[in-house]
């Protein structure tokens, strides 16, 4: 889902504004670096705070930022949409590479390898599916719409996964020396 969203915005957003080239490339270092100053605090977090709270935070904060930028009338308005999705990077995958760390960890034999690649393989779907998605939607819907849509879509997929997630706080693989 992180990767999906900033997808699907890197091909629709630029084409909706008005603004320069580097108006628009500082849209997107702004999430970029709210993603990078957010990441090592939810980081710390992961081993504190249940992931479903975590992960549900970052999907309420991707679906505001959606809605926000989809239906913004000021530039501001826009850059806060993309300071939450760089937020929301961060709290949907810092806690679920921690998951798939723990769960290759408990597999017999561990699979750590074989869990990182499929993660590397939803991403890079995410990846692909995110643009082509959100282009088709804003030649349906227009912009706001598509941005309606896909942050539906995405509550409704976020709330599901949410309840297949473990409620506790994460405990590290216990390593032997």
């Amino acid at each position: 889902l992180g990767a999906a969203v900033i997808a699907a915005l890197e091909p629709v957003l630029p084409v909706q504004l008005s603004e320069s080239p580097f108006v628009i490339g500082l849209l997107f270092a702004l999430a970029a670096l709210v993603g990078v100053i957010a990441n090592p605090v939810v980081g710390s977090m992961v081993s504190r705070v249940s992931p479903r709270i975590l992960i549900g935070l970052g999907i309420a904060s991707v679906v505001g930022s959606l809605l926000l930028v989809g239906w913004a009338t000021m530039l501001w308005q826009i850059a806060i949409g993309m300071a939450l999705l760089g937020a929301s990077a961060a709290l949907l995958q810092a806690p679920a590479t921690a998951l798939i760390s723990i769960q290759g960890f408990r597999s017999d034999p561990p699979t750590l390898g074989g869990s990182y690649a499929l993660y590397t393989l939803a991403y890079a779907v995410g990846l692909a599916a995110g643009p082509l998605i959100a282009g088709f939607g804003v030649e349906q819907l227009g912009f706001p719409g598509a941005m309606t849509l896909t942050a539906i879509i995405l509550a409704a997929v976020g709330g599901l996964s949410l309840a297949r997630l473990p409620n506790k706080a994460i405990n590290g693989p216990q390593y032997q020396s």
